[in-house]
């Protein structure tokens, strides 16, 4: 029976799902650790801003340092000694799960990293290349693979730079790269799980419906190819929709479609599209433009007085200020474009198939429903009002030519009054 179609099936099948399951193990690593990697360096870009922001809070003025006779270090940050206070450092180690450190340009002076007796490790020396990149280039930088001891690290560092311009250090945080590897291996284990257990149960009704089933794992893995690599408004086949357990992997699959769309795409607390989004979908609209002539509009529109809100009534209340903004405008830009979040309390507006006057009028209307808001919280009652800069699409321009000219005209409405649309007519 060696010979036998049913035998041959069956292994064809198997050493098929294998090389599947090998692809699509391959693929989801690699778009998920990369996912991971943004997200990592992200969350320690904001880390890292945020201890500054602390020790400034706590201890205005600039970083010092002297050496003492002993060969120790005192740290100074305007004129407190900090060389011991480890509670700020030790509070994002417990709180966040990173180590962190406060070099006086590549030498650790303040750190959470110990050695096997317990003792912080200063006085040791950062990377060679953190060094470069860092101290000496002035710049903050992402790595993922740098050297602490024996061990390999994700770690972000951003230089300290002092009034006169000069370098005094750096602040950098650290997590080990096992750490990120094995999370990653655990998000894509359910699914290899799943896919090597259909494996088996395919194996078993090979021979009366092969046809049916080797159809229906291409498309599966067509798109799961497509979804790893960033094509998430791809349709499911319609031979994957059933109930047995490659349909059961297929809702998985979309629902896995759907919310990477959600992480990579939509910013979390407006839930608008983010910039990522906004960005590709302009350049599709500007290539439209190009292609057949279809007029559009970039608009550029910011929160007045946005940080005075922040600082009045907090943190919680300006997000309240944010998603009630963004409601307005996604609700305004129903039919006529899209609106995308794109930093901070900025906002990208584009009108599709739209000339400069009537987007004007529109943008105009907005702003009156921004001005009617009344925003809620904690009790108080919040109004705001919005600048907005706006520019017609012309062709030859690059996204970066139109987006300056917008924000130029932004910037001309929040110096001359704000609370208004700018689109450059002569005063």
């Amino acid at each position: 029976m060696k010979n036998s179609l049913k035998n041959k099936f069956i292994l064809i099948t198997i050493l098929s799902f294998t090389v599947l399951m090998i692809v699509v193990g391959v693929v989801g690593y690699t778009t998920v650790y990369k996912f991971v990697s943004e997200q990592e360096e992200e969350d320690m870009r904001k880390l890292v801003k945020m201890t500054m922001a602390e020790y400034d809070r706590i201890y205005p003025g600039e970083y010092g340092i002297q050496l003492n006779e002993g060969g120790s270090y005192i740290v100074y940050k305007g004129k407190a000694d900090i060389s011991d206070d480890y509670e700020l450092l030790n509070a994002i180690k417990d709180n966040f799960g990173y180590d962190i450190s406060l070099f006086c340009k590549n030498v650790r002076v303040l750190t959470t990293f110990e050695d096997e007796n317990g003792d912080k490790l200063i006085t040791t020396k950062a990377a060679t290349a953190v060094d470069k990149d860092v101290v000496d280039g002035g710049k903050a930088h992402f790595y993922s693979n740098v050297k602490i001891g024996d061990e390999n690290y994700f770690a972000y560092y951003e230089p300290i730079i002092l009034k006169d311009g000069t370098v005094y250090g750096m602040i950098g945080v650290c997590c080990p790269a096992t750490t990120v590897h094995d999370g990653v291996i655990g998000a894509i284990s359910p699914l290899a799980g799943i896919c090597a257990i259909t494996a088996i149960f395919f194996c078993a009704i090979s021979i009366r419906f092969s046809k049916a089933i080797i159809r229906r794992f291409t498309a599966l893995s067509k798109f799961m190819r497509s979804v790893a690599n960033g094509n998430f408004m791809t349709p499911v086949d319609p031979v994957l929709n059933s109930d047995d357990e490659l349909g059961e992997v297929c809702k998985d699959a979309r629902r896995m479609q759907r919310n990477i769309q959600v992480l990579v795409e939509i910013d979390t607390l407006t839930k608008l599209n983010n910039r990522r989004y906004g960005g590709n979908r302009l350049k599709t609209i500007m290539k439209k433009g190009e292609d057949s002539g279809m007029p559009f509009c970039v608009c550029i529109g910011d929160i007045d007085f946005f940080k005075k809100v922040n600082d009045t009534y907090g943190h919680d209340a300006g997000d309240e200020v944010l998603k009630s903004v963004a409601g307005v405008l996604n609700a305004s830009m129903k039919g006529k474009g899209f609106v995308a979040r794109w930093g901070g309390e900025e906002f990208l507006i584009v009108y599709e198939m739209a000339d400069l006057m009537p987007s004007v009028e529109a943008l105009n209307d907005m702003l009156q429903k921004v001005r009617d808001l009344e925003i809620v919280s904690g009790g108080t009652t919040i109004k705001v009002t919005m600048s907005f800069g706006i520019i017609q699409g012309q062709t030859g321009w690059t996204e970066d030519m139109l987006l300056k000219a917008a924000d130029d005209n932004l910037y001309y409405a929040k110096t001359h009054g704000r609370n208004q649309v700018y689109y450059g007519q002569e005063e």
